[in-house]
Parts: structure tokens; sequence; C-alpha cells
């Protein structure tokens, strides 16, 4: 259990360094191509980042898995939704009018 833990630890800690790495090394390419960096965020990094579930549906899909590449596709979409939705409501907190939420309950 504890070889277990510290291998997630020393995993946890160069996949940080490693995106840290990537993202520094994302916007001194931006600055040697004089290309904006939300034009780099938006296909470097999304791309980056899109990578290995692409990885896993494709290993799934040649195992014969493939439930498991429509759950992560699925998966994917409803946390990167979720994860989004969620730090815009903590950054700037809005309220939703009580109608809407009942017509769209019902609806």
């Amino acid at each position: 259990m504890i070889f277990t833990i510290g291998l997630f630890l020393i995993g946890f800690i160069l996949i940080t360094k490693g995106a840290d790495i990537f993202i520094d090394s994302t916007i001194s390419v931006g600055k040697k191509t004089n290309i904006p960096e939300i034009i780099l965020g938006a296909t470097i990094v999304s791309l980056a980042t899109t990578l290995p579930e692409l990885t896993v549906s494709v290993c799934a899909s040649i195992k014969g898995y493939t439930t498991m590449s429509l759950g992560n596709a699925v998966g994917s979409i409803i946390c990167n939704t979720g994860l989004a939705l969620g730090l815009v409501a903590i950054i700037k907190p809005f309220r939703i009018e009580k109608k809407c939420l009942i017509l769209k309950l019902y609806y």
C-alpha cells in the first residue's frame, strides 16, 4: 500500500512538472513566433489535454471495449463542462431565475 501511494505521489509530481514545462515551452514558442497565447492555448494545449483521452479510447476500441470509449468521451465532456461551470461560479457567482429552473425541470 505504501509503495502504491509512493508511486502515485511520484507520478503526480512528474506530471505536474511536465505540465509546467509544457506550458513554459508553449509560451516561449508564442513569443518567438509572435502567435498570441490565446491561439496557442486553443490549439496546442487543447490537443495535448485531449490526446490521453484519445489514446484510452483508441486502445479500448482495439481491445473490443467500445463502451469504455463511449464512456470516456461522455465522461470527459461532463467533467470538463462541470469544472468550467464550477470555476466560473466560484470566480463570479450568478443567479438563476426560479422561472427558468422550473421550466427546465418540468419540460
